[in-house]
């Protein structure tokens, strides 16, 4: 079970207890919040980075979720978690499904045509979506957590049009030219421009988010 791997890369939702009742079990977990409703100013490249971390994790270990998107996605403190595994289907070497799975608008093109898909191949392309939803409710704060109509942070732009290019290489039509994060050995692996593309990713997010923490904690100390 992925909640009791052990590891900072692992955000699948921790099961604090497990109680049996008559006709079921309880799976009793930490209290969070959605993502679906967290306020737009405190998604930060952070959140990127951790989901990413998490996709490829799971991946790592086999599994594919299958209905990724931001209701299935929760923040318990600062940190993101991924939630409900009732489509989650266990990823062995060239596998392929066929048929509609997860949540419409969330989907591949894929499996929204009932295509023979590759699992892993859904979670990156869900993946990217919900990236692209992130930047899409981000575009309208700047870091101070105002609206667009108010001088957005030029700096904000940037970092959005950045991670959008990425977005593109796990978004991309076909599934065999999106952007993996891991081989059945623990590299990347793809194109070598996505091989790069998507270590510089997870790279630079990590220094944006540093960049950003220091701004935070200099402007409290002010």
């Amino acid at each position: 079970m992925l909640a009791k791997e052990v590891g900072s890369r692992n955000h699948t939702i921790p099961i604090l207890e497990v109680e049996r009742l008559k006709g079921g079990v309880v799976l009793v977990m930490p209290l969070a919040v959605p993502l679906s409703q967290v306020d737009p100013g405190r998604l930060t490249s952070e959140l990127v980075r951790q989901l990413i971390e998490g996709v490829q994790f799971m991946h790592e270990k086999g599994v594919a979720h299958l209905d990724l998107k931001p209701s299935n996605l929760v923040l318990v403190g600062g940190r993101l978690h991924i939630i409900d595994f009732g489509l989650a289907q266990l990823c062995l070497p060239n596998q392929v499904l066929r048929g509609f799975r997860g949540t419409p608008g969330w989907v591949a093109p894929e499996v929204v045509r009932e295509e023979d898909f590759d699992p892993v191949s859904a979670d990156l392309w869900a993946t990217g979506r919900i990236i692209e939803d992130f930047l899409d409710r981000m575009k309208k704060f700047d870091c101070s957590g105002r609206s667009s109509g108010s001088s957005r942070s030029s700096k904000l732009d940037e970092e959005i049009r950045w991670i959008r290019s990425m977005v593109s290489d796990l978004m991309h039509e076909d599934p065999k030219r999106r952007c993996l994060f891991f081989t059945e050995t623990g590299g990347l692996e793809g194109h070598s421009t996505q091989k790069r593309r998507c270590s510089l990713l997870m790279e630079t997010l990590a220094v944006e988010e540093a960049r950003h923490t220091k701004k935070h904690r200099f402007s409290l100390q002010v």
